[in-house]
C-alpha cells in the first residue's frame, strides 16, 4: 500500500496538541520509508530509513498487518519513533508470537517532554507481548521507570586473540594493520575440524543456503521454550543484513544507521568427513569493530556438542580469516579456553532483557521464567 493511499488519519492512534501518534502496519512500512526519506529535510530526525524498512519487510515471522513502527510527530516534524519486530515464541509444539523494541528515540529539540515515555506507553498499550533487549543504559533506566518486567541476563563473551589488540580495541588503529578487512572475509575457506570428543572430524564449508536437514535437526534439538529462529530466519538474516558496508553512507539523519568497512553474515555446514552425513551448521557475522576484524558466533546447530563445536568452528574460521576476535555466548566460550594462547583476552558482558505482556494470560506471561535465551534474540542477530 502507497503512503498516498493510506492517510495519516487512518494511522493515528493518539493526538494531543502537542504530539501525533500514529503507526505504520508493515505492509506500508517501504513507501512510508521511502516517502519520509525524500520529504524530510537533512536537519530532521528520520524515523527509519529505506534500507532497514526493506530489510524488516522481508521478516518472514511477520504479517502486512503487524504494526512495525510508531512515530510521534510534533506538527510536521519526527519527534519519536519507536520501532517492532515480529518474532516466533515456540512453547513445545504451540507457536506464540511475540514483538522485539528495535530503534527507540527521540529526535534532537524534543528531549525533556516525555515524548518517548508516551510512544513507548502507546507501545505497551498494544494487544502484543513486548520484548527489548541489547538496549543502553538509558533505555533501560525508562524501561524500569515504565514498569517492565526483567528478564535474563544473558552472559555473552567479546574474546580478543591477542593481548596487544585488546588493548587497542578501543583506539584507532592504522587502516594499514588491517592489511584490507573487506579482502580476508571475501572467500571462507573449507577447513576440517576435529570433534570435541576426538571421535572423528567435520568438514565444514560454506553455502549459500542451508539445506533442508538443517531444519530437521534444529526441530530435533530445539529447547522447550525458545524465542524461535528456524532456517527462514536464518536466512532472512544473512540475506538482509541492516548494516551498510564497502563505504555506503546511511543518511546521517538516523541515529540508528550503522556502517562499517566490512561486514557480512555466512553459513557454514558440516559433514562427517568419513561418512558424509550432514552433521550441523552455523551462521556467522564478520565485521570491522573498533578498527578490528571479530567474528560473531550466531544462530548455531550441530548433531552432538553442539556448543563446543559452534565455538571451535568459529575459532578455526578466525585463525583461517586472521581475525582479530570473537563474540559468542557464555557456554559456546567456555570449551574454547584450551585451545586460546596465553596472549588472549576475555571481557565478560552480560545483555539485559524487557517485557511487558499483553494480557495477564498472554502466552509469554506464562513461561518467561522457562525462556532459553541466545545471542540472536531481537534484531541482535543483523548488527
Amino acid at each position: 500500500m502507497a503512503v498516498s493511499e493510506a492517510p495519516a488519519s487512518e494511522r493515528i492512534v493518539r493526538s494531543s496538541s502537542d504530539l501525533t501518534i500514529e503507526r505504520v502496519r508493515l505492509r506500508e512500512l517501504v513507501d512510508y520509508a521511502e516517502h519520509t526519506s525524500r520529504v524530510t529535510p537533512a536537519n530532521q530526525e528520520l524515523p527509519i530509513t529505506p534500507h532497514l524498512a526493506r530489510a524488516q519487510a522481508s521478516n518472514p515471522y511477520a504479517d502486512p498487518d503487524d504494526i512495525a513502527l510508531l512515530v510521534g510527530r510534533s506538527g510536521r516534524n519526527c519527534a519519536a519513533y519507536l520501532g517492532l519486530l515480529p518474532g516466533r515464541l515456540r512453547i513445545g509444539d504451540r507457536i506464540a508470537r511475540v514483538h522485539w523494541a528495535t530503534g527507540w528515540g527521540v529526535a534532537p529539540g524534543f528531549g525533556g517532554r516525555g515524548y518517548g515515555r508516551r510512544l513507548l506507553a502507546a507501545a505497551l498499550a498494544e494487544p502484543i507481548d513486548f520484548l527489548s533487549t541489547g538496549n543502553s543504559d538509558a533505555a533501560e533506566r525508562s524501561f524500569r521507570r515504565a514498569g517492565l518486567r526483567e528478564l535474563g541476563p544473558f552472559a555473552f563473551r567479546v574474546i580478543y586473540l591477542q593481548k596487544p589488540l585488546a588493548e587497542r580495541a578501543w583506539k584507532r588503529i592504522r587502516r594499514d594493520v588491517l592489511s584490507k578487512p573487506a579482502d580476508r572475509l571475501s572467500v571462507v575457506p573449507e577447513f576440517t575440524l576435529s570433534r570435541p570428543t576426538g571421535r572423528g572430524k567435520l568438514i565444514l564449508r560454506e553455502t549459500a543456503e542451508l539445506s533442508e536437514d538443517a531444519e530437521r535437526l534444529l526441530a530435533s534439538t530445539r529447547p522447550e521454550v525458545v524465542f524461535e529462529r528456524g532456517v527462514d530466519a536464518i536466512h532472512w538474516t544473512v540475506r538482509c543484513p541492516w548494516v551498510d558496508a564497502d563505504g555506503c553512507a546511511p543518511p546521517e539523519n538516523y541515529r540508528f544507521a550503522m556502517v562499517r568497512d566490512a561486514f557480512r553474515c555466512g553459513l557454514l555446514e558440516a559433514h562427517d568427513r568419513d561418512t558424509g552425513q550432514f552433521a550441523g551448521f552455523l551462521a556467522f557475522a564478520a565485521s570491522t569493530q573498533n578498527n578490528l576484524l571479530m567474528l560473531k558466533l550466531l544462530d548455531y546447530c550441530f548433531d552432538r556438542d553442539a556448543q563446543a563445536t559452534a565455538g571451535r568452528a568459529l575459532l578455526q574460521l578466525a585463525r583461517l580469516v586472521r581475525g582479530d576476535g570473537l563474540v559468542l555466548s557464555d557456554v559456546c566460550a567456555a570449551p574454547l579456553r584450551p585451545l586460546l594462547s596465553c596472549g588472549s583476552v576475555e571481557h565478560k558482558r552480560q545483555r539485559g532483557y524487557f517485557w511487558h505482556p499483553g494480557g495477564a494470560d498472554s502466552p509469554l506471561a506464562r513461561v518467561a521464567n522457562r525462556v532459553a535465551l541466545s545471542l540472536c534474540d531481537g534484531d541482535t542477530a543483523f548488527t
